[in-house]
């Protein structure tokens, strides 16, 4: 075999030999996300019960809350903003839609229909740092743009009658 051929043979074996070290890369991106994330596979062994769904302020606000308006509408607590509102397409940006994971404190649904009637957010700490201006800046657009009415209280104790003042104002 002359000098070319030998070339020729060793470029092939080189170029497969890259072209499979690139296909499992690949495959190892493709993997588990948590095996990536974590570097171990997340088992149901690396969760424990949540004691409650809502913190203190929010026990006690849905409380009244219930008692505000619970004989009109059905209360549904830490509502996912997806089970709401949903694509009009398929986005590849999945950054964007993760903006629908977020939760509203409390969603009031009409009785018959269960179709949304008036949002409700309890605006504690968390709402005064800058990455939740941007939070609350969606909520209250995607909100507005379907005319649900999206009613802030600040953290604190309310009364069922204070609640109801402010909901059918």
């Amino acid at each position: 075999m002359d000098s070319k051929t030998i070339l020729s043979i060793i470029a092939i074996l080189f170029m497969v030999f890259f072209m499979k070290i690139v296909s499992d890369m690949l495959k190892s991106r493709r993997g588990n996300s948590d095996q990536k994330k974590f570097g171990y596979k997340i088992t149901a062994n690396d969760f424990q019960l949540r004691p409650s769904l809502l913190n203190s302020n929010e026990r006690v606000f849905f409380e009244q809350l219930k008692l505000a308006v619970g004989g009109v509408y059905d209360i549904y607590p830490q509502v996912q903003l997806g089970a709401i509102f949903q694509p009009i397409k398929q986005w590849r940006n999945r950054g964007e839609l993760s903006r629908l994971n977020k939760r509203i404190d409390f969603v009031l649904f009409d009785k018959n229909t269960q179709t949304p009637k008036i949002a409700i957010e309890l605006d504690g700490e968390s709402h005064s740092n800058p990455k939740s201006f941007n939070r609350d800046e969606f909520v209250g657009q995607i909100f507005q743009k379907f005319n649900i009415p999206l009613i802030r209280f600040n953290n604190g104790n309310y009364s069922s009658e204070e609640i109801k003042e402010k909901i059918f104002r």
